[in-house]
């Protein structure tokens, strides 16, 4: 679940509450906008579309009963590892349903969001174990689907770039959508990884209907403008002591359902 500071109707502070599959739906409605203008994705292009749609389905339970971190609605970025490494298996399971591609992509990418906690030297042995099983697990499975990828692309080398391209495009979009969701954003960013592309992400002001304005360069998608919206839910941002607490308040008239909008345009 994604945590966003708001201002309530009312003028109060408030939260915004965004499901991560929600941010997943609008990554997807990105890379089926692509255009190739900057970068080429993957030949399995319904295969990859779906492993960036479906990359974040592992959260659909936990997201029924959020939990709380220092008072706030647990934040993505707030799990303990061994509830991440649980969400990520079960994406990673459903991302393979649609083939080895989405599979190879969506373990390649919590792989690598894994090895790089692993390298920060502030966790403890145990911390590290978990880490280190579930990286070592994912490896097997990679070698699996690779196999998979060289027969059907007719070699080693042309399944290794097919698979490097998935990868590097749920990186990405996963990047690109949570730039978006995670705050109001004010300023213009680089945003993407040199592996893929990064472009420039610049705020534009809004539509004066609450829509946030961003232009995008180089341009990277079809047509010339890509409406996006996500539904989330509003609470206010108070002390929640327990998990109950939380609950109670998500199914109370305090929690409110809500939208975010944008419009991407060239830039």
């Amino acid at each position: 679940m994604i945590r966003r500071d708001v201002t309530l109707d009312d003028g109060r502070p408030g939260w915004a509450l965004v499901s991560q599959v929600e941010h997943a739906r609008i990554a997807m409605e990105m890379a089926r906008a692509w255009s190739d203008a900057v970068a080429p994705l993957p030949e399995a292009r319904e295969e990859f579309i779906a492993a960036v749609y479906h990359h974040d389905d592992g959260w659909i339970a936990w997201e029924l009963r959020p939990t709380v971190h220092d008072g706030k609605p647990r934040d993505f970025m707030e799990m303990p590892l061994d509830e991440s490494l649980a969400i990520w298996r079960r994406s990673i399971a459903v991302a393979h349903n649609d083939g080895p591609l989405a599979g190879y992509a969506v373990s390649r990418h919590f792989a690598t969001l894994c090895g790089h906690s692993h390298d920060e030297k502030r966790h403890d042995a145990t911390w590290r174990h978990l880490a280190e099983e579930f990286l070592e697990e994912q490896a097997d499975l990679e070698q699996d689907w690779k196999r998979e990828l060289t027969a059907r692309y007719g070699s080693a080398e042309a399944g290794a770039r097919q698979s490097l391209l998935a990868w590097q495009g749920v990186r990405f979009f996963d990047l690109a959508s949570l730039w978006l969701c995670c705050a109001e954003r004010r300023q213009a960013e680089r945003v993407g990884h040199e592996d893929f592309v990064e472009l420039t992400w610049s705020p534009a002001g809004n539509d004066g209907a609450g829509t946030d304005l961003i232009r995008v360069g180089p341009w990277p998608f079809l047509g010339d403008e890509l409406s996006l919206a996500v539904r989330c839910h509003t609470i206010p941002a108070v002390d929640y002591a327990t998990d109950q607490t939380l609950a109670d308040v998500l199914h109370s008239d305090a929690c409110r359902p809500g939208e975010l909008t944008w419009r991407l345009l060239p830039g």
